[in-house]
């Protein structure tokens, strides 16, 4: 009887795990397909014009709309959001010195523990909290202003513009999210789990260092959302601003 037992236990657990592999698989093959679509084209943005800064300390620089570098924005954020219900109203290329220093710095030791930056161009809502608190001072995105969510406490940052829609700072009439620069680094794919603070451990060590997951990703609202729980693996670098038609 208690062979039996632990028989039907035994083949719950290989059903259930056979199960969870199936749906894993299957949102793999999604992301693949559909979450990253026009990488090329972010790839392009990111790899492009965007590290060229200026003299200056500050500045914004508000995109012609009939730039090349503004209809490339238009399209990764109409991506997810119809043109026939959200019109742009501007986008603003940010240059903050500091931030970009921090942001390099960081890139910089990701490739040299993981073997490569891997960037991302992902979307960043910010709620109540002006865009311009984290593009125009110092600190830039600060997990000190973040709130605990499916994956703890940390910076939220999604491939789909309709994702941080939901998160956007409305400003009169109008919407505003950013475009950030991420430096996702190895990121470990995970279940939410809100009591995470940073990521997980790698498996193994890197030159005898026992050292964490540069972030970590998972799904939320149809969108592949990265997280990352330091401030300088994030870097501002377009403000958008829309509204519905």
């Amino acid at each position: 009887m208690a062979l039996e037992v632990w028989s039907a236990v035994l083949i719950f657990i290989l059903v259930t795990a056979a199960i969870e592999a199936f749906y894993i698989s299957i949102f793999l093959f999604r992301y693949k397909t559909t979450g990253k679509r026009n990488s090329k084209k972010r790839e392009s943005i990111l790899f492009g014009s965007t590290r060229q800064g200026n003299s200056s300390d500050f500045r914004m620089i508000t995109l012609p709309s009939t730039s090349q570098e503004f209809c490339n924005i238009a399209e990764i954020f109409h991506e997810t959001m119809p043109m026939s219900q959200y019109a742009i109203v501007s986008v603003d290329k940010i240059w903050n010195r500091l931030l970009m220093e921090k942001y390099e710095q960081c890139a910089a030791r990701t490739q040299e523990y993981s073997g490569r930056k891997m960037e991302e161009l992902l979307f960043h809502g910010t709620r109540k909290n002006d865009p311009s608190e984290i593009y125009g001072g110092d600190s830039g995105f600060d997990m000190r202003m973040s709130q605990v969510g499916m994956w703890g406490k940390g910076n939220y940052f999604a491939v789909n513009a309709s994702y941080s829609d939901k998160y956007a700072h409305r400003k009169g009439e109008s919407r505003q999210i950013l475009v950030a620069m991420v430096a996702v680094g190895t990121s470990q794919y995970l279940k939410p789990d809100s009591s995470l603070r940073q990521p997980p451990f790698r498996t193994s060590r890197q030159r005898g260092l026992k050292i964490r997951y540069d972030s970590v990703w998972g799904e939320a609202n149809g969108s592949v959302v990265y997280i990352t729980y330091d401030n300088e693996r994030a870097y501002p670098l377009y403000l958008i601003t829309y509204k519905y038609n």
